[in-house]
């Protein structure tokens, strides 16, 4: 779990430097990663549901 929060953080300090560059702004660096939030978000009820049993 660590070792994935740290590449999370790489990518976040790293990454984001790139990309300012290749014109993207701030705005939508935000909006990017708020609807890859909200996607992993309902993955993981999606998830837990199906890992349920059913009565």
């Amino acid at each position: 779990m660590i070792a994935f929060y740290q590449v999370g953080y790489g990518i976040a300090a790293f990454g984001t430097g790139p990309l300012r560059d290749a014109g993207m702004g701030f705005p939508a660096l935000f909006a990017g990663t708020a609807v890859v939030a909200v996607l992993l978000g309902i993955g993981s009820f999606l998830l837990t549901r199906a890992g349920r049993p059913r009565s």
